[in-house]
C-alpha cells in the first residue's frame, strides 16, 4: 500500500481529497492504481486520495471520472473549480464570436 500511495500521490505538487459519490467498487472500474487510493466510506460513497501536475489538472481528471463529487481538502480545488466553471459558462452564454468581420480583415 505504502508504494502504490507513494506513486498516485507522494509523486505529484498538487494533492487533493475527494468524496465520490459512488461506491468503491464502482470506483475501482474508472480509477487505476497510479490515479489515486480509495478508501470505502459506506455502500455508496469512497474517498478518494490522489494528486497531479496542478489542481487545474486535477480538476480535469475529477470532471473526466463521470461522478458527482465533493472536495474534502485542499480549499483551493474548490476555487479552481469554481473558475473552470465560470470559464466554461461564460463560453456557453454568448451566441459566439462574430467571425465574418474578422475574416473579411485578412
Amino acid at each position: 500500500a505504502y508504494v502504490h500511495k507513494g506513486l498516485s500521490i507522494g509523486a505529484y505538487p498538487a494533492h487533493a481529497v475527494v468524496l465520490l459519490h459512488t461506491s468503491a467498487e464502482q470506483a475501482a472500474g474508472i480509477i487505476g492504481p497510479s490515479d489515486g487510493v480509495l478508501e470505502v466510506v459506506d455502500d455508496s460513497r469512497c474517498l478518494l486520495r490522489t494528486g497531479a501536475a496542478s489542481l487545474d489538472v486535477m480538476v480535469v481528471h475529477l470532471m473526466l471520472l463521470g461522478v458527482d463529487f465533493e472536495v474534502v481538502e485542499p480549499p483551493e480545488l474548490t476555487g479552481d473549480i469554481r473558475a473552470i466553471r465560470d470559464r466554461l459558462s461564460r463560453g456557453l452564454d454568448t451566441e459566439g464570436p462574430n467571425l465574418e468581420d474578422s475574416v473579411k480583415e485578412m
